[in-house]
């Protein structure tokens, strides 16, 4: 049997420099059995879908606070 690892991965450079940040994640895994059809099968990442809803929960909230205090210093003037 011999599994193969698919990722992808996000390189930043800076112009003029070396140094960099890559960051990879896995996308699937390939499964190749000896006299059988080579599967495919799906990474699912849950700790980034939860880290998605965490940071629009975050940006919601913040929004939300912006304009409740937004209203209440322009009744005050």
């Amino acid at each position: 049997m011999k599994l193969t690892p698919i990722s992808q991965a996000v390189l930043i450079r800076a112009p003029g420099l070396a140094s960099g940040l890559v960051w990879n994640r896995p996308v699937a895994v390939r499964v190749q059995t000896p006299g059988e059809e080579m599967q495919v099968l799906p990474v699912y990442d849950h700790t980034r879908l939860a880290q998605m809803l965490i940071l629009g929960a975050g940006l919601l909230g913040s929004a939300l606070i912006w304009l409740i205090f937004r209203k209440r210093s322009n009744s005050k003037a």
